[in-house]
């Protein structure tokens, strides 16, 4: 036994040794800046450990010095108010009763600054203290002077009677020829129904006339049915003397008679929309 201890005693000896050396060769490789970084790092964090350490206390010393001078203060204005609110009561204010006491209190607050602005003023030379009376006095007067011509253009302003900048109308959201050429329709060589009265050279009746409709649809109906408009003008429109359609009253009665009977064929075919004008384009008697 006492063989392996001497063994591990010189085991640990040499390992020793090893880390000393190694220990005195990193010392000596490291530059000396670093070294001396490492001390201010070592006494800096010694110094704020110490601070902390000492804050709260100081800290705790100046509040308790704020709290005991604020008390004072407090104490010393307390019993200053104490002694002018009897001084009030007792002097010449006592015949106020009990007003004496706020007038007192008013007299205490405002006596310090009435002294401090006679001080103030007192410093002022008499030529500066007109000087300042009279910019004080001028700019009174023109804020004043500003004040009223401005109220009074407003006013007038505000009644001023003036033509609107626009004028209000109905829009009108279509024309009266919107899409017209699709919504007109030429009928041409129809026959109307006439009546002969004895021998004349005047038998047959052959008009053109164009419609207009309110819509495309109706137009295009009546194109493809054609047959409608013949058989209505040979079972409604009467038969008639050729010549009578010839004058400007016999034109007017057959446009509004061909009107009336389209519009009632629209209505019996249950189609929206209405024949607004019929015109006549020829009218051909023989």
């Amino acid at each position: 036994m006492k063989r392996w201890e001497k063994i591990e005693s010189k085991i640990n000896q040499k390992i020793e040794s090893s880390l000393s050396s190694c220990s005195k060769v990193i010392k000596g490789a490291t530059p000396e800046k670093i070294v001396e970084l490492k001390q201010q790092a070592g006494q800096k964090i010694i110094v704020s450990k110490n601070k902390l350490v000492e804050a709260p206390a100081s800290l705790s010393q100046k509040i308790n010095h704020l709290k005991s001078t604020t008390i004072d203060q407090v104490q010393s204005l307390r019993e200053d108010l104490n002694k002018n609110l009897q001084k009030g009561k007792e002097g010449k204010w006592s015949k106020f009763g009990i007003a004496a006491s706020l007038i007192a209190a008013f007299e205490w607050a405002l006596i310090p600054v009435y002294k401090k602005l006679t001080l103030y003023f007192s410093t002022i030379s008499p030529g500066a203290l007109a000087s300042g009376i009279v910019l004080v006095t001028v700019s009174t007067i023109t804020g004043i002077g500003v004040y009223n011509n401005s109220t009074k253009i407003a006013q007038e302003a505000g009644i001023v009677d003036r033509e609107p900048a626009s004028i209000e109308r109905p829009l009108e959201l279509r024309p009266k020829y919107y899409k017209r050429s699709e919504r007109e329709l030429l009928v041409a060589n129809v026959i109307v129904p006439s009546y002969i009265e004895g021998k004349s050279s005047l038998r047959k009746l052959q008009i053109d006339f164009t419609i207009i409709s309110s819509n495309r649809y109706i137009r295009e109906y009546l194109f493809d049915n054609t047959y409608l408009l013949e058989d209505m003008l040979n079972s409604k429109v009467e038969p008639i003397i050729p010549g009578f359609p010839l004058s400007d009253e016999g034109k007017l009665i057959l446009k509004e008679k061909i009107k009336a009977e389209l519009n009632q064929l629209l209505l019996k075919m249950k189609i929206k929309g209405s024949v607004e004008q019929i015109y006549i384009s020829s009218i051909l008697a023989a």
